[in-house]
């Protein structure tokens, strides 16, 4: 120790200066005497509070030389600090990556903290603004952030590969068109034109809820006035099930299908809309079951198949289709031969048909016809045994001159199955054929007549006959 007087260096533990003979004073002894002085408890605190300063020095350390933290940090300073060509932060992390270029593990965590900062800087862009041009603004700066990032580190996978650059582009591009939408709808005054900014404000956008509940509301009133029409078109009364009712089902359903975009509003995407659209298709469905079901039994198959296939091509529903497709092709089995495919074994001042005609205003697809002469008419059919029954109408043709009477006789060898009334020309004459055919082999139709001739050119005819099995 030195001497405080002269300054003459002497042993540490001296008490006087071998030179000038000046008291000496032991500053760390008398330290240590003060120390030793101090109350316990005064000790103990002294001791943490240099325990504490002494582990937040390393603490300090060890964060300042933690890669993971500077990365982070550097990161955040950048975005938030940005400056363009300004990119000392962006070295840094360059360096980091470089020193741990062979720490998988170091590596993979870098590129999990980039991808979080990134994400959340794209996501949040467009939260805080209320103006349109600093919103604007905001998105060039982002842009701009991205861009300088991406060609630094070259697409590199560990801070912002290419894939992720364009998605985060294309995210931005959405989020900023999404945002102007609601700036604009927030402040317009023409309803229709706020519902048109509100459908273009996406669903990952903070603001996509209130948007939604404007449009919601101004949908539930457009929807109200359709669906009102579309009751109105119901007139047939649903308790009766008919063809009439049918007919009202399907006019509302092609009143869904051309109205569900009204004033620009796609209805077509409501629950309420989607609901109808499918209880009336049921209802279609439930309908002609009950129709098909009534015609089958009366044997008009024809009739009911017909349906069915009109009834299917309007339906759009998958699984109602393959249901109608299902009774189509259960139909398509039992309809019934037509007569005139069939063998004609002899006949006489006749003729048969599938080319249709029309009489009196009426078509008929197929038909017999026979000409009035005094010796009458017939065909015989070969029939085989193969059928059951055997229906079809007479029908008298258009403008008859001169008076006659006839009658349709339908015979199988010597027995009669069939005669009608007689036939004149003030009978204006219309009468149904339905006879049972079992076990016939063949069938002989004949028009029988009294006419003495002089009517050439004038026929009776038996439409749409058919044989059932």
């Amino acid at each position: 120790m030195f001497c405080e007087k002269c300054g003459t260096k002497n042993e540490n533990d001296a008490r006087f200066c071998e030179k000038c003979g000046n008291k000496l004073s032991n500053n760390k002894n008398e330290l240590m005497e003060k120390f030793s002085k101090l109350p316990k408890k005064t000790k103990m605190i002294m001791g943490s509070v240099i325990l504490i300063v002494i582990l937040a020095i390393i603490i300090l350390i060890i964060l300042l030389s933690n890669p993971l933290k500077r990365v982070s940090d550097n990161l955040d300073y950048y975005y938030a600090n940005y400056k363009e060509n300004d990119v000392k932060e962006l070295r840094v992390v360059a360096e980091i990556l470089n020193n741990n270029k062979n720490d998988q593990e170091v590596l993979g965590k870098i590129e999990k903290i980039s991808e979080d900062k990134i994400n959340g800087w794209v996501k949040n862009f467009n939260t805080n603004y209320k103006n349109k041009e600093v919103l604007a603004n905001s998105y060039q700066r982002i842009k701009s952030i991205l861009k300088a990032i991406y060609e630094y580190y070259d697409g590199s996978n560990y801070i912002l590969n290419y894939e992720d650059y364009q998605n985060h582009l294309e995210t931005l591009s959405e989020l900023y068109s999404s945002k102007i939408n609601y700036l604009y709808g927030s402040v317009e005054k023409d309803e229709y034109s706020k519902y048109a900014y509100f459908e273009r404000v996406i669903e990952q956008d903070s603001y996509y809820k209130e948007a939604r509940d404007y449009i919601a509301s101004y949908v539930k009133e457009e929807l109200e006035d359709f669906l009102t029409k579309y009751d109105d078109i119901l007139e047939a009364d649903e308790k009766v099930i008919n063809e009439e009712l049918l007919d009202d089902y399907l006019e509302q359903l092609k009143y869904l299908e051309e109205n569900k975009i009204i004033n620009n509003v796609d209805l077509s995407s409501t629950e309420e809309y989607q609901k109808t659209y499918e209880d009336t298709v049921n209802k279609i469905v439930e309908a002609l079951k009950v129709i098909v079901a009534q015609d089958e039994e009366n044997l008009d198959y024809n009739q009911a198949y017909d349906l069915v296939k009109s009834v299917k091509k309007v339906i759009k529903d998958e699984d109602k289709n393959a249901e109608l497709e299902k009774l189509e092709s259960s139909l398509e089995k039992k309809l019934p031969d037509n007569l005139v495919d069939k063998y004609v074994v002899e006949y006489h001042n006749s003729y048969d048909s599938s080319y249709g005609v029309n009489i009196k205003d009426n078509q008929y697809e197929s038909y017999i016809q026979f000409s009035f002469n005094k010796d009458g008419g017939y065909r015989i059919y070969r029939l085989n045994k193969y059928y059951s029954k055997f229906r079809a109408k007479i029908v008298v043709g258009d403008n008859w001159p001169g008076d006659f009477k006839g009658e349709i006789v339908i015979t199988s060898g010597s027995k009669e199955l069939f005669r009608s009334k007689e036939i004149t020309k003030e009978s204006n004459f219309m009468a149904d054929i339905d006879i049972d055919i079992t076990d016939v082999d063949d069938m002989k139709i004949e028009f029988v007549t009294t006419n003495d001739g002089g009517l050439n050119g004038y026929y009776l005819y038996i439409v749409e006959p058919y044989l059932y099995k």
